[in-house]
């Protein structure tokens, strides 16, 4: 049985995804990429309606950064 191999990773993240895909294409493995949601330059605006930012503070403790988010948004 062949699992899947999912990789979530940026549109401009190439270098840093390389190694990871060398690897895989020498062990002639197949994998799909996903892009996730960038959140460095804020949370884009049409995924916004899905974050709750009070429940997030009242869950958390605390604010999240919007990279974070845009982690939990992309997984």
């Amino acid at each position: 049985m062949t699992l899947p191999i999912f990789v979530i990773t940026l549109p401009d993240l190439t270098a840093r995804r390389a190694p990871l895909l060398a690897a895989l294409d020498r062990m002639d493995l197949s994998y799909e990429l996903h892009f996730g949601v960038d959140g460095r330059k804020g949370i884009p605006p049409e995924r916004e309606s899905q974050v709750d930012r009070a429940g997030i503070r009242a869950n958390v403790g605390r604010d999240m950064a919007d990279a974070e988010i845009a982690c939990g948004l992309s997984h």
